[in-house]
């Protein structure tokens, strides 16, 4: 077995409020659009998101992940951790603060992942796998930040 890890720090503006970010960062209907690997999803408690993945696969191991995340909030940060156990943990927090034009939300997050991988085909496989997952964290801080833009772009009924 062999584990697997990625960390991702971004920061964006958005047009609207610290607050409005903050709300719109926690919607699970929000988060289910930035997340495209996504291919099934409930909600099995208040604040919990589970997430069933594509199959995703790297060499000769195939993974496809299936965790559950939870959400909470404290003032103006947005934190998620993994609380199922499984190959797959996630953790990661959204700073919001004010600024002149709206907020600038910070995100930074960690996923690891272990795979059923020997140790040489680990070692070859660690920068692709790596790198795959830092920009999967990348991608959907970029189309979190890209959605609440674009829904603040909106006129008011649409």
């Amino acid at each position: 077995m062999a584990t697997f890890a990625a960390q991702h720090q971004s920061e964006h503006a958005l047009p609207v409020a610290p607050a409005a970010a903050l709300a719109h960062w926690s919607d699970p209907d929000a988060q289910l659009r930035a997340r495209p690997e996504v291919v099934a999803s409930e909600r099995p408690a208040p604040g919990q998101l589970r997430l069933r993945l594509k199959e995703m696969k790297h060499g000769p191991t195939a993974f496809a992940g299936d965790y559950t995340l939870q959400f909470a909030t404290e003032g103006t940060l947005l934190r998620w951790t993994t609380v199922s156990s499984g190959p797959l943990q996630v953790e990661g927090e959204a700073r919001f603060a004010q600024t002149a034009s709206g907020c600038s939300v910070v995100v930074r997050e960690t996923a690891r992942v272990t795979l059923p991988v020997p140790g040489l085909l680990a070692v070859a496989l660690r920068p692709l796998v790596e790198t795959m997952m830092a920009r999967g964290s990348k991608g959907f801080a970029e189309r979190m930040a890209a959605d609440i833009a674009a829904r603040a772009r909106r006129p008011v009924g649409t």
